[in-house]
């Protein structure tokens, strides 16, 4: 799947456990990572996965938001 598919899917995601995340910032032309402005959250994408790897991960694609917007 496409990098910028999986963003959308990753943010999206993200955003249905009440997360507001940050730009995503690239790590390679097949990585980047983002975290909840919030809570500190992160999540990773990889569009460039080995056979035991996942695609998109992390906690902010697992676990609600726990902070509070000031």
């Amino acid at each position: 799947m496409k990098i910028k598919t999986l963003m959308r899917y990753a943010r999206a995601s993200a955003r249905y456990k009440g997360h507001d995340m940050k730009k995503f910032v690239w790590r390679s032309s097949t990585r980047c990572f983002s975290k909840c402005k919030v809570c500190g959250a992160s999540m990773e994408v990889n569009s460039n996965t080995a056979p035991n790897e996942i695609d998109i991960g992390g906690k902010a694609v697992a676990i609600n938001c726990v902070g509070k917007k000031k």
